[in-house]
């Protein structure tokens, strides 16, 4: 069994080429990954490998049918559990038939499948959903629970095919080891759109979608990135070969121009002495100027060529390298305590606290701390409480005046209305305007991008421009809060993120499911949420 793609193109209906004959194939056993920036067609490709989308150009073999665990679940919130899985229409048929309507299309709809209902209530009992009922709708249930709806398909299906964009976006830690262990185990053909790189280094193989194409690295991302390591290492070494060979070829066209010259004036010389006319005179110099122009043109073109060959090689450094954007730290001293809570609690539904035992706990100044815990154990509600949005039902949290930044999952540091120019001017107290536009270079979004709806970037063009806002805003934050930062951006993006967070030297405060991202920017420890 395998998965073929012949010459795949797709075009956006504005006219916008995304991608063009694209082939590769899938081979069975294989668990391989789909990775590259935001934007360069990752979804669009999987959709189009399970024929959610029609194919433009080009050709898909697959022999059995894809099940998918979408990214965007939010499209499914309308689904019930059983709708989403796909086992609504056995389940009405085995109650008409226990109802004692047993009529023969409800009969072979069911088949052997007489058992479903404690089939599916399995599937989700292994993905920590007990207390989710098949006719609940998926608006009723969080993040994280919708996505371990489809995640019980695999359970309850056992596909051959299985595609994923994005499975771990929303799960937390205890749901991720579930996910890992399902990999590792199954026979299934897997292919993964994701920014995991945990879960990226269980697979075998690593596609990389860009704007040249599609290209195969053997391996795990550990792999991957040795091997790309080496490419960048080769780019470098082509970049000074070629700085060399413009030197030598601007000494030679300068040392050529000066002969040419040379030999001009000793020309008019011997021709005055002979006594040559003018008419001649002028004929020679035309004939002098015209070999001069011949010569300079060819070493000129020399030059230009090498020009352009360096700069293409200096953009593909850019690709490869990591931006570098600096959040300047609060002069607060070490130790100051920031927040303070003493029996905290709080209550959607009175009477019903959130946590069973109430919140004790300091956080000062200096300090890098994990807030951690399952999904629905308050996480946000918590970080919240410390912003302001909602005050405590119980007990007392004291938090010192001071900046902060928070930096969410899904960037609401960023008015959806305001165009990208726009959203930096209203951060900006004292900068003069080009300025504000040096910013928005060094922050990896060109002119081309100053007009568009801060609503139409994608994850990691929004992580850029919040971090390049706060800049703007010249505020050195007290306190730095990432709310699952890295969950919708992609890899490079997450580079970017990490190593200005790692060279952060105030106060964080971290929600993060991401244990690579995590160990990269470095905690002190740990608060525990149950």
């Amino acid at each position: 069994m395998s998965i073929i793609l012949q010459n795949i193109s797709f075009q956006h209906p504005d006219g916008d080429i995304l991608f063009t004959d694209l082939s590769f194939s899938i081979e069975e056993g294989d668990k391989v990954a789909l990775i590259g920036d935001n934007g360069t067609g990752k979804s669009t490709l999987l959709k189009l490998i399970s024929g959610k989308i029609p194919i433009q150009s080009g050709s898909v073999y697959r022999e059995v049918d894809a099940y998918v665990v979408p990214q965007n679940i939010d499209e499914f919130s309308s689904l019930t559990v059983a709708e989403a899985l796909k086992v609504d229409a056995k389940i009405i048929a085995l109650h008409q038939i226990l109802a004692g309507n047993v009529e023969p299309a409800y009969m072979e709809l069911l088949g052997d499948d007489w058992d479903i209902e404690e089939q599916v209530i399995k599937a989700l009992h292994q993905w920590g959903l007990d207390s989710i009922r098949l006719e609940q709708t998926l608006s009723t249930l969080s993040g994280g629970e919708r996505v371990k709806v489809f995640l019980s398909g695999l359970t309850l299906h056992q596909p051959q095919l299985v595609l994923m964009d994005e499975p771990t976006n929303h799960l937390d830690y205890v749901s991720k080891d579930l996910l890992y262990s399902w990999i590792e185990k199954t026979s299934a053909i897997v292919l993964i759109v994701s920014h995991d790189r945990e879960l990226l280094d269980l697979l075998s193989g690593i596609y990389e979608l860009s704007s040249l194409g599609i290209k195969y690295y053997s391996g795990n991302y550990t792999e991957y990135k040795e091997q790309k390591e080496i490419e960048l290492n080769a780019i470098e070494n082509a970049l000074k070969g070629k700085e060399v060979e413009r030197k030598v070829a601007l000494k030679k066209q300068q040392k050529v121009a000066e002969r040419r010259q040379k030999l001009d004036n000793r020309g008019k010389d011997l021709s005055i002495k002979k006594g040559i006319g003018k008419m001649g005179l002028d004929t020679r110099q035309d004939r002098a100027e015209k070999t001069s122009a011949r010569y300079k043109s060819t070493q000129g073109d020399r030059v230009n060529a090498l020009s352009g060959d360096i700069q293409s090689i200096k953009d593909k450094i850019a690709q490869h390298s990591v931006l570098k954007l600096h959040i300047e730290s609060s002069d607060l001293h070490d130790n100051k305590i920031l927040v303070e809570a003493k029996g905290l609690n709080f209550e959607y539904v009175k009477d019903k606290p959130l946590w069973k035992e109430t919140l004790n706990f300091l956080i000062r100044s200096g300090e890098r701390v994990l807030l951690r815990g399952i999904n629905g154990s308050g996480k946000t509600t918590l970080l919240n409480l410390i912003t302001g949005s909602v005050k405590p039902t119980i007990g007392k949290l004291d938090v010192a005046p001071l900046n902060w930044m928070y930096l969410d999952q899904d960037y609401l540091l960023l008015n959806p209305s305001w165009t990208v120019y726009e959203q930096a001017q209203n951060f900006n107290s004292k900068m003069p305007e080009h300025e504000v536009k040096c910013m928005l270079h060094r922050s990896q979004l060109s002119e081309s991008f100053w007009d568009k709806p801060c609503s139409s970037l994608s994850g990691g063009e929004k992580m850029k421009l919040s971090l390049c806002s706060l800049l703007i805003s010249s505020v050195a934050p007290d306190l730095l809060i990432l709310d699952e930062p890295t969950n919708n951006i992609d890899i490079h993006s997450i580079e970017i993120l990490t190593e200005t967070v790692r060279n952060y030297a105030g106060s964080i405060l971290l929600v993060s499911h991401d244990d690579v991202f995590i160990q990269e920017v470095g905690i002190d420890y740990e608060l525990e949420l149950k």
